[in-house]
């Protein structure tokens, strides 16, 4: 059984739908596990969900905890990029919980990386992580899309994790040496957030924070508050060790797509048109297997691994 964590309605489908479409396709028993409902249009996301859900084939178990802005411990609309702390420990027992009750041991597990800030989706990695320590467990990180196509938000969340990189210790080599994730672009911190806010620009939602001035000033304090919560030192644990794992998806992407486009009120705040979200995502698999043919879609999940593998 193959247990996908989705923080909220979309973010499965927006980040690794084709794996999930793969692993139907292939005869395995998938569910789709989502963690948070939100506190205005919540059923008719929770329609959306059902709907992607359908089309992927898979299972969909809905555990319906508050998200971040209907929650007493996160302050001000900011808060949603607040940097993981004792204040969310409560809420992540809470995750950990409900994710007993519905994934059984020996299930393989594939959560959010938690790539982009956002608090809940922090939360569900840590509930991830927890969950593991105390039943075996095959778990693995999805990049969070829309989030890792700005260009330093994965690195930048890799190095917050301080992430070690199992690689092979030479080409076609099968032994394994560890590495730190320092190949992922990473830059200054003010150029980080700038690069951010020019991200939010980009966006549709980004737009509607104001006019050029006030809504420039506004989406650099909402990147200062998302390049902020990747500060070192808010994680839980130890630090991971990660072995990158590419997949090509490409005769599952129409059905990705589809999927993508059930969730009509999430989809049209991050993309002007959905052949503008295929485009990116066409991009952002090139970008992981550069080699790659232009007609061809990747997606890329990170493995926890145990040090010991390691030579």
């Amino acid at each position: 059984m193959r247990c996908y964590l989705s923080p909220h309605p979309d973010d499965v489908a927006f980040s690794c739908g084709g794996s999930v479409a793969a692993d139907v396709a292939a005869g395995m028993r998938v569910t789709l596990v989502t963690v948070f409902r939100g506190a205005t249009h919540g059923e008719r996301r929770s329609e959306e969900d059902r709907a992607a859900a359908e089309t992927l084939g898979c299972e969909l178990i809905e555990l319906g905890l508050p998200e971040a802005g209907a929650r007493p411990e996160i302050s001000g609309k900011m808060g949603v990029f607040a940097p993981l702390g004792q204040v969310h420990l409560a809420g992540i027992a809470q995750v950990v919980a409900r994710l007993s009750a519905v994934v059984p041991e020996g299930a393989s597990v594939v959560a959010p990386l938690g790539v982009g800030g956002h608090i809940d989706h922090r939360m569900v990695q840590a509930a991830a992580r927890a969950l593991v320590e105390v039943r075996p467990l095959d778990l693995s990180f999805y990049e969070d899309l829309p989030y890792s196509l700005e260009p330093y938000a994965l690195g930048r969340r890799m190095a917050g994790l301080a992430a070690r990189i199992v690689t092979p210790a030479s080409p076609g080599s099968s032994d394994l040496k560890l590495a730190s994730a320092t190949f992922l672009p990473r830059a200054s911190a003010a150029q980080e957030v700038f690069s951010y806010a020019r991200y939010l620009a980009r966006l549709p939602m980004g737009r509607t924070l104001g006019p050029w001035g006030t809504g420039w000033f506004m989406r650099l304090i909402a990147a200062r508050a998302a390049v902020g919560a990747d500060r070192p030192g808010h994680q839980p644990g130890p630090a991971v060790v990660l072995r990158p794992v590419p997949r090509d998806v490409t005769l599952f992407a129409e059905r990705r797509f589809v999927a993508c486009a059930a969730y009509a009120s999430q989809w049209r705040l991050f993309f002007p048109s959905l052949a503008a979200l295929r485009e990116a995502y066409f991009s952002h698999g090139k970008s992981i297997v550069p080699e790659a043919g232009p007609d061809t879609l990747w997606e890329r999940c990170w493995a926890l691994c145990q040090k010991d593998i390691v030579q």
